[in-house]
């Protein structure tokens, strides 16, 4: 079999295990019927929509004032078996502001960066 042929084979199991789910034995199947080993780079991947940043707001004049998941921002997280959320979330900003909602009260505004350890 020339380097192409096998290039475009190797795409094609690629493709399929993917898309089947059963990517080692399906691609052992293919690779033992055409005659030359499948390759390992074949995995799985799953993604999350996960909580990237967000902003707390402290009003210590009026404590219904405080909001606690400000304009959250989200990110896409790649992983292979599983995530978990590394806490406390790291302050990244800090500012003194008056509250977002308009009461025109002065209060503290921090942004806040969500870590993750995937495996």
């Amino acid at each position: 079999m020339r380097e192409k042929e096998k290039a475009t084979l190797s795409k094609s199991i690629t493709r399929r295990a993917l898309v089947v789910g059963a990517a080692g034995t399906l691609a052992s199947m293919l690779a033992t019927k055409v005659g030359y080993a499948a390759t390992a780079d074949i995995q799985r991947a799953y993604l999350d929509d996960v909580l990237d940043t967000y902003y707390v707001f402290y009003c210590p004049q009026d404590t219904s004032k405080n909001l606690s998941c400000y304009s959250p921002k989200y990110k896409t997280l790649s992983y292979k078996n599983g995530y978990s959320r590394i806490y406390p979330d790291e302050e990244i900003w800090y500012a003194t502001v008056v509250d977002p909602k308009g009461s025109g009260l002065p209060g503290v505004m921090k942004q806040y960066k969500c870590n993750y350890k995937i495996w």
